[in-house]
């Protein structure tokens, strides 16, 4: 945990937001459910050559889903102070190394045609998870990838963009890469020139830019994140409609929980005095989505994560668990949210979490991510900032 984040909680500042947005408080959630959740995600490694990979939802998407797995069996036992699940994460990670090409390319930025921005900061936050130096990954230097993806002029400046003919580089991978970035210059030794100083503080200022303003057209997005990101800072077209109106439409300015949560875990893990104030307004706009039932109280969000009612907002347990994530992170309650998730992984017969909804059959990624909110960790807890 940061020196930053400390400080916070200690701190004047952050006792007022606390008292301000602060829930009902739930009881605490049973201890058994979170290694119940954990054993049922390791009894979905699937073998493979080399090491065991998991698979949610396509087979294009292994090596990132391994990683998700890979993180969650790591807080599984930092938080139980065992190695239970040792094993399995070292069985997720060998796999990711041999099959890292398929991910991030097999040749560096600097010589690639193409290359995902999101791809390269998400492995390199797996890398150093684990333990690994994430500048000599198989002999790659992620984080020289990083630095090379990232726009050094213009109106997009300390964006990480991806490289080739299309660009899908959004705030999921913006905020990951700062994560692990920080984690790099603080806790491993990552070597300047370049300085990674002034990386992080151009990614934190693009990330910042693209915060949404309260606007007269749009109310109830202020503070938010849309997935997307733009050319202009501070976006005017934000909104909370929903992000497929039809199977021939994309919203790309829908405002949304998972994305905020990602960006609140950057903000404060870059930690200049504007991204902390950034990061608590987006708090403020994640408790005015919070939606509270039962007595005591449970906390969740929701998202439009279904495909079939695709207009249609749902309890998540993505969207809750990065939603906790970012909560941890500027000190909010997180116990009623937890207890939401208890009872979601209660409500199957296997353990599993469910991809959307409040109840269903196990799903890896939602589990994996899913994990990590009933822990009651972070992204910048599991790279030791």
């Amino acid at each position: 945990m940061s020196r930053m984040r400390n400080a916070l909680r200690r701190g004047g500042l952050m006792a007022a937001v606390v008292a301000a947005l602060l829930l009902v408080v739930a009881a605490a959630a049973g201890a058994a459910v979170p290694k119940e959740t954990t054993e049922w995600l390791a009894s979905e490694l699937q073998p493979s050559g080399k090491g065991e990979f998991c698979e949610s939802f396509s087979a294009s998407g292994r090596v990132g889903q391994t990683v998700d797995c890979m993180l969650a069996f790591k807080a599984a036992d930092e938080k139980e102070g065992t190695t239970t699940f040792a094993a399995d994460r070292q069985a997720a990670y060998e796999y990711v190394l041999a099959n890292m090409s398929a991910y991030v390319g097999t040749e560096p930025c600097a010589t690639a045609s193409s290359m995902s921005a999101g791809a390269v900061a998400k492995l390199a936050l797996g890398v150093i998870a684990q333990g690994g130096d994430p500048m000599n990954v198989e002999g790659r230097n992620l984080i020289a990838d990083l630095q090379c993806l990232q726009a050094t002029t213009g109106p997009e400046k300390g964006r990480f963009k991806d490289k080739g003919a299309s660009d899908f580089s959004n705030v999921f991978g913006q905020s990951l890469a700062i994560v692990a970035l920080k984690a790099c210059a603080e806790k491993h030794g990552c070597v300047n020139p370049p300085s990674l100083t002034a990386t992080l503080t151009s990614a934190a200022t693009y990330l910042r830019g693209q915060q949404c303003d309260e606007n007269a057209a749009e109310e109830g997005v202020a503070g938010a994140y849309r997935s997307s990101m733009g050319t202009t800072l501070t976006p005017t077209g934000c909104n909370a409609r929903t992000p497929f109106p039809s199977e021939t439409e994309f919203n790309e300015n829908a405002v949304e929980v998972d994305s905020t949560g990602f960006a609140i875990e950057a903000l404060i893990s870059q930690g200049s005095g504007a991204s902390i104030l950034a990061a608590i307004e987006a708090g403020s706009w994640l408790t005015s989505e919070a939606k509270a039932e039962g007595s005591p109280t449970r906390l969740h969000w929701e998202n439009y994560c279904s495909f079939e009612e695709a207009t249609k907002k749902l309890p998540s347990v993505n969207s809750t668990a990065l939603a906790i994530m970012g909560y941890s992170e500027i000190g909010l309650s997180i116990t009623p949210a937890v207890a939401w998730l208890e009872a979601a992984a209660l409500s199957g017969s296997n353990r599993g979490l469910p991809a959307c909804g409040a109840s269903g059959n196990g799903d890896v990624l939602a589990t994996a991510q899913g994990i990590l909110g009933l822990y009651e960790t972070s992204y910048p807890t599991l790279v030791g900032i």
